[in-house]
């Protein structure tokens, strides 16, 4: 506890540092003073990329209780900006692939992945860069995906893969699964991967499992066509449920620490029978004593050591004459025992080390189904932990993901130096800019002088500014236009129909880049009404709202009625949406609270029967 340097609020203190899987975030193993567990602290710099995605991500991230799911215990947002995991345990999938495992394992594993991942898109969360490495197994036989929503945020792949489709996240996640999968029955990735072997393809698409491997399930193999055909499963829902039912993951047991005591109870014991033998005579007692408490330290195997035996107990049947004898005939005794002694240990070295390397290999983990393909290439994230001691050397875990990342080295020299001539830097840069920027303003006014182009209107008299009469009968005087009416000003909004819920802010926050939407459905009427409130920040008249972001088509009713009771209320305006921008005006209504039912969806800009809403203001 106090080798931990404290962090953050102080909570938490740092072990160790752990190798690096995300650019510019740094891994530590840390523990929790207050629960006294150990936890892997990721510590954000003034260096890291979408930084604030990243921890809104961990945010979301914390209230996902799903157990497959690596947890995320707390976020700390204040410098240095923290994020607290569960340290990482267990074998990776693709070290279980390399030591061998069945297809019904495979499938479970899978099954259990998808399961945990479609609890994770529930909360708007998404891993968009799910590899074999990201998926472990527990001794205890629980599966285990870590990364999820911190990896995509912090390689900004929802802006990369999702764009502005809704659903490409899902369909990213679900391709990566059958991906996976694929790896698992036959060794082979359906693609190419750095470090595993490409599957063969047939008609531009990988071949069948089965055609690889024997055995395998037909619905597995339908799964894979599917996706290589153009039919891809939608969500890792969709995957869990086309997977069917699965047996339950099987665990494994570390035993290497079982070997170590066996190993060291059969030196004790092969010394103790070494050290068993009769002693010679009592003027060279002392000096095999010794000679005895040296070779104990070397143990052997029975049968090798019976020579040695044999001869101290020859040695040692001699001891009545040797009592009688004087003192030439006691130092040619110890010369003998020495000798005898030598033999032993010589003896006893080899056969320490043959019956370590066998003792060993029997007490090495074992699976009880080997049944599957063998991939060539071990990985190197076997039996990984990052509770390990700090003397103990930490495993590489190199980042394999389906994007390529640049890890830029960390800068080594002092931080203050290094911020020091940055803001040098910064300010010399900017000085320039701002000097050719007054040389581009002067030399272009010169330009347009010489050229008899004014920047200003010229004068006019204040006589001249004074509409006439007539002007002012007609209409046509310079009188000021009545000012447009202010927006009005939307306090919030709330989906009351259980349709994402998690994006309903983006309804009314000003950022017309970020839709919120429906679920889709093949039946335009089969969600039933939709139900979206738009609550005032007080009562107003409305005599207008424009929808943004809409699809094509559909039916939508504007009712002026409270979030209690949607379906009531004076209906204002009713109709189809209309493409890019939906807009309604009516008599002016006084109201605190205006609703927008959606009675059926419109068809958006990908084809789906689903309604997509970036923005709503009221007039």
């Amino acid at each position: 506890m106090s080798e931990a340097t404290p962090i953050g609020s102080g909570r938490y203190g740092l072990l160790g540092t752990l190798s690096t899987t995300l650019p510019r975030i740094v891994r530590h193993r840390g523990i929790d003073t207050i629960l006294d567990r150990d936890v892997t602290i990721l510590v954000l710099t003034d260096a890291s990329i979408h930084r604030d995605n990243v921890l809104e991500s961990a945010s979301r991230a914390v209230l996902v209780e799903d157990g497959r799911l690596q947890r995320v215990y707390d976020v700390e947002r204040s410098e240095p900006s923290i994020i607290v995991t569960e340290p990482l345990a267990g074998r990776t999938f693709s070290s279980l692939v390399s030591r061998g495992i069945s297809a019904t394992q495979v499938r479970a594993i899978i099954g259990e992945t998808a399961q945990a991942l479609d609890a994770g898109a529930r909360k708007g969360l998404h891993h968009l860069n799910l590899s074999p490495e990201a998926i472990r197994v527990l001794p205890g036989g629980e599966v285990k995906v870590s990364g999820l929503g911190i990896e995509a945020a912090a390689l900004d792949l929802e802006n990369r893969i999702a764009g502005n489709d809704p659903m490409a996240a899902d369909r990213a996640d679900a391709r990566a699964l059958v991906e996976i999968l694929y790896y698992g029955l036959t060794g082979r990735w359906p693609g190419k991967r750095p470090g595993i072997p490409s599957a063969p393809r047939l008609g531009g698409v990988p071949v069948t499992p089965s055609t690889l491997v024997a055995g395998i399930d037909p619905i597995l193999d339908d799964l894979c066509v599917r996706t290589w055909s153009g039919q891809p499963p939608i969500s890792a829902a969709e995957v869990a449920r086309a997977l069917g039912s699965w047996e339950d993951v099987k665990g494994y047991t570390d035993t290497r620490s079982t070997a170590s005591a066996g190993s060291a109870g059969t030196a004790a014991g092969a010394a103790a029978g070494a050290a068993s033998s009769t002693g010679v005579a009592s003027a060279a007692r002392g000096v095999l004593g010794r000679l005895r408490r040296s070779s104990s330290s070397a143990p052997a195997i029975a049968s090798q050591q019976a020579p040695s035996t044999a001869a101290l107990e020859r040695s040692a049947s001699a001891e009545p004459a040797q009592l009688e004898a004087g003192p030439e005939e006691d130092l040619k005794l110890i010369e003998s025992a020495e000798s005898i002694n030598a033999e032993a240990n010589a003896l006893a070295e080899p056969a320490l080390i043959e019956a370590d390397q066998d003792e060993l290999l029997e007490a090495a983990p074992q699976y009880v189904e080997v049944t599957g393909p063998v991939n060539p290439i071990p990985s190197v994230l076997t039996n990984v932990s990052e509770t390990a001691p700090a003397t103990a050397p930490v495993p590489a875990e190199p980042f394999t993901g389906s994007f390529e990342v640049n890890f830029d080295d960390f800068d080594e020299e002092d931080e203050e130096i290094t911020r020091s001539v940055s803001r040098t830097t910064t300010g010399v840069v900017i000085g320039l800019v701002v000097v050719v920027l007054v040389g581009m303003v002067f030399a272009i006014t010169n330009l347009l002088q010489l050229a008899g182009i004014s920047f200003t209107d010229p004068d006019k008299a204040a006589a001249d500014t004074v509409p006439t009469a007539t002007q002012q009968q007609q209409g046509g005087g310079g009188g000021e236009q009545a000012p447009e009416p202010a927006p009005i000003k939307v306090t919030g909004a709330k989906s009351l129909s259980d349709q994402h819920p998690e994006l309903e802010d983006r309804l009314v926050d000003g950022d017309t880049s970020q839709e919120w939407f429906t679920q889709w459905h093949k039946d335009p009427a089969g969600l039933g009404p939709v139900s979206l409130a738009v609550t005032l920040e007080q009562a107003a008249p409305v005599s207008g709202i424009d929808i943004h972001g809409t699809g094509q088509g559909g039916n939508v009713q504007i009712r002026a009625t409270s979030a209690d009771d949607p379906q009531g209320g004076t209906i204002l305006a009713e109709g189809p949406f209309t493409q890019g921008s939906t807009t309604f005006s009516f008599d002016a209504t006084e109201t605190d609270t205006i609703v927008l039912v959606i009675t059926e969806l419109p068809r958006s800009s990908d084809g789906d029967n689903k309604a997509t809403i970036t923005e709503i203001t009221l007039r």
